[in-house]
């Protein structure tokens, strides 16, 4: 199995999503880039005043981000691939803009810290860090390049350092923030899972047991039970406890009253069967009670066996 294929299945649903999510986004700033220059060429957005290069730029990014939602969507591979292709986009087409917009006072550079924010929150990895480099090379290269054609500006480069820094802060804590996150969720899905086979064992266990096993509400409602006491109650799709048998009806009240009175000797109208039961308390958020049935009959004939 290839490095890749590993990879794409570490790269789960949820990674998936915010994937998407994240070309979304990108699709929605290059709109807004490319929708003002289309139709009002004099238009700003963003701090840039449009002509014929933005227009370009941007309608260049436009159909990059297009052609990524499309491929993240319909093509789930490669998932390290893409979300580095689309990085790498941004940093250019950013860098590009920033450049024609008259440096790094054009605002843009703040797009890039959100792109950054972003694929921290979906990458994996040391690839955090490199788009970070990547992001701070551009920048650094804009500002020498602007430096070399005019005047050495010192400020410019205190600024691009600045940026810079800022993008492996971001990249880093988005990077720590997801790492968490997926970590809540590899958890929640275990806990999941675990809580599924003990229910699945629970009620295996509960059916294979030869006394009765019922569950009561406060308000006198079987909320659960097992074959056994559906087959000496009479249940039968009966929920009202009071319907099956008026005597453990009472003998709850009573143990309600006193938690002391914990057995009590009932019969069964429909099944005309002699039952005890026993009450137990449970730990459970609506204070449920567990109630053990044991046919009297059956005792009886186990004792003249002995």
């Amino acid at each position: 199995m290839s490095t890749a294929e590993v990879s794409d299945e570490r790269f789960s649903e949820t990674h998936w999503r915010s994937l998407r999510y994240f070309n979304l986004y990108r699709l929605a700033v290059a709109t807004l880039l490319f929708l003002p220059a289309l139709l009002h060429p004099s238009a700003s957005i963003f701090g840039l005043q449009q002509g014929p290069q933005r227009l370009l730029i941007a309608g260049a990014y436009l159909v990059g981000t297009a052609v990524a939602v499309a491929v993240a969507y319909r093509h789930r591979q490669h998932s390290s691939t893409q979300l580095t292709a689309s990085v790498m986009v941004d940093v250019l087409v950013m860098t590009m803009l920033i450049h024609v917009g008259g440096g790094l006072g054009s605002g843009l550079e703040s797009m890039l810290l959100v792109t950054l924010a972003g694929a921290g929150l979906v990458g994996e990895g040391r690839l955090v860090l490199f788009y970070a480099a990547m992001a701070t090379l551009a920048v650094l290269l804009e500002q020498s390049y602007r430096a070399a054609q005019n005047d050495f500006d010192a400020a410019g480069f205190f600024h691009a350092g600045v940026f810079s820094a800022g993008f492996f802060a971001v990249a880093i804590l988005a990077r720590l923030l997801a790492r968490r996150v997926i970590a809540n969720e590899a958890l929640a899905k275990q806990r999941g899972v675990d809580l599924k086979n003990q229910t699945v064992i629970s009620q295996r266990v509960l059916e294979e047991m030869q006394d009765g096993v019922l569950v009561i509400g406060r308000d006198g409602r079987a909320r659960q039970s097992n074959p056994r006491a559906r087959n000496l109650l009479g249940l039968n799709g009966v929920r009202e406890v009071s319907e099956c048998s008026p005597e453990l009806a009472q003998g709850f009240s009573a143990w309600c009253r006193d938690p002391r009175e914990a057995t009590a000797l009932v019969k069964v109208p429909v099944t005309g069967l002699q039952l005890r039961a026993r009450f137990v308390r449970t730990a459970s958020t609506e204070s449920d009670v567990l109630v053990f049935i044991e046919d009297m009959g059956r005792l009886q004939e186990q004792a003249q066996q002995i």
